[in-house]
């Protein structure tokens, strides 16, 4: 793992406590299957990780996959960072 996916996946981490009020989740954790993102979360998230990281997510284009961990979350994040589309991968 590069030194960009490991702050990556650590910013996105702070965000769970900071902004959506809610506990530290581990990389791997199913977040969905864990109960940690329900359907209100996940619209908070999406708009903290827009603000976060000066993106901007393609609502049509995403899949429930790319928010099952914070591992899957800090892909889709590094490919908006790097131009390609949010919700491609």
């Amino acid at each position: 793992m590069s030194d960009m996916e490991t702050e990556l996946i650590q910013r996105i981490r702070d965000m769970f406590p900071r902004k959506l009020e809610r506990p530290t989740p581990e990389p791997a954790t199913d977040l969905i299957a864990s109960g940690v993102l329900d359907s209100l979360a996940l619209i908070e998230l999406l708009a903290a990780l827009e603000h976060e990281f000066d993106i901007r997510l393609d609502l049509g284009t995403l899949e429930p996959e790319q928010f099952r961990s914070i591992e899957s979350i800090a892909t889709m994040v590094g490919a908006s960072r790097a131009g390609g589309r949010a919700g491609d991968g």
